[in-house]
């Protein structure tokens, strides 16, 4: 699996996921209810499919399950 995340500092927080061999995003992730602020930072789970961000007005760590685009945990 080859993909890159890619967040974006603005107050919306927005995440892209990106497919490097189709050079494209693959997912746009964007929950207002669990995000604050810019993105601060990004890493993927040891499964692939992932992904925890933090954000700059918030202390939790949100979980993505990437292929649902969904948020499948905060942790505060």
């Amino acid at each position: 699996q080859y993909i890159a995340a890619v967040g974006t500092f603005s107050a919306k927080g927005e995440i892209s996921v990106w497919d490097p061999r189709q050079s494209r995003a693959i997912a746009n992730l964007h929950d207002p209810r669990s995000i604050r602020g810019g993105v601060m930072q990004l890493q993927f789970g040891p499964d692939g499919w992932t992904l925890f961000a933090s954000h700059r007005k918030s202390e939790a760590i949100v979980q993505w399950d990437l292929r649902k685009e969904a948020v499948t945990a905060l942790y505060e």
